[in-house]
């Protein structure tokens, strides 16, 4: 639970500064649409469970990739224009990673979900004789792709 209070925290924290962006207006914009898209997910797991143990590193990886986008999203509140000319690809690649690693942790955050939920309606049909082997299917797909998104920083 202290994972996902701390990752809405900062994206409440984002959301608010949303009127004091004066620089890459449109970028920063959608930016934090896709933060605010965030913060439904990391309820509905709160309310589904409640002690999410299970979601720990994609939970970690996921604030760390909010903590990039507040930094960078607060750098946009300065208007300085040789900063911005002299800067204007590496930002502009700044705000696409950022979006992709947002991304791709949100496809982790709810693949590892929705693997739990299969899993327990799987436990409950079968007795648990196949529980292991979805696990396991699943942290692969799961380490894999927070794998391919850990590789674009």
């Amino acid at each position: 639970m202290e994972p996902i209070s701390a990752i809405l925290s900062i994206v409440d924290a984002c959301l608010q500064a949303r009127d004091d962006v004066v620089q890459n207006r449109q970028k920063s914009e959608r930016l934090m649409d896709a933060l605010e898209a965030v913060k439904p997910s990391l309820r509905a797991l709160v309310k589904a469970n409640p002690e999410p143990i299970a979601h720990e590193e994609t939970l970690i990886k996921l604030k760390a990739t909010v903590e990039d986008a507040r930094a960078l999203l607060k750098r946009q509140r300065k208007r300085n224009r040789f900063s911005h000319i002299m800067n204007r690809e590496f930002v502009r690649q700044e705000f696409a990673g950022i979006t992709l690693a947002l991304d791709g942790n949100m496809a982790a955050l709810n693949l590892s979900n929705v693997s739990m939920g299969l899993l327990g309606e799987e436990s409950a049909e079968t007795g648990g004789d196949d529980a292991s082997d979805i696990v396991a299917e699943m942290q692969g797909c799961l380490k894999e792709l927070t794998g391919r998104v850990g590789g674009f920083f």
